[in-house]
This record gives C-alpha cells, structure tokens and sequence, in this order.
C-alpha cells in the first residue's frame, strides 16, 4: 500500500491486485475496488458505469497497475460527470 491515499484523485476508488493484498499475483493482473463499500468494481463495457461484487474474482480485470488506474480515472470522471448532471 502507499502512504499517501488516493483522496482527490479516484477516491472512492482504489486499485489492487487481482489476488488481493498479502497474496501472490501470479497473473500480475489488477482490479479496481470501491473504498467506502470494501467492494470490487465490475465495469460496465462502455467503461462509463460500474457494479460492485463482493468476489474480486469477478471484478474486470486490468493487465497492470497503470491500466487499471487510468480504467479507474475515467470512470470517476464519467461518475462524477453524471453525478453533477
């Protein structure tokens, strides 16, 4: 984990790997998780909305971090755009 939190930036996301913290990640994969609900993020295919799973085995899965965390940025900005509207 980081030191500094992801507060204004894809807060109330985060990303993690796809076995979850403390295991191996064999597959190197990531996921995206919601902080407030302790629920993974399965993205819709338009990469605009979401649903949360409890089973990180069935959150979608990114190829590594920084894909995972660039999915996680626009889908806050897509959240935060409907939010407002």
């Amino acid at each position: 984990m980081r030191a500094t939190p992801d507060f204004n930036a894809i807060y109330p996301f985060t990303t993690v790997p796809a076995a979850g913290w403390g295991k191996d990640n064999t597959t190197n994969e990531w996921v995206i998780s919601h902080v407030p609900s302790s629920q993974h993020v399965e993205v819709a295919e338009d990469g605009k909305d979401y649903t949360l799973v409890a089973d990180i085995s069935k959150a979608t899965r990114y190829p590594d971090g920084s894909a995972a965390t660039i999915a996680a940025v626009k889908l806050k900005a897509a959240v935060d755009v409907a939010v407002t509207n």
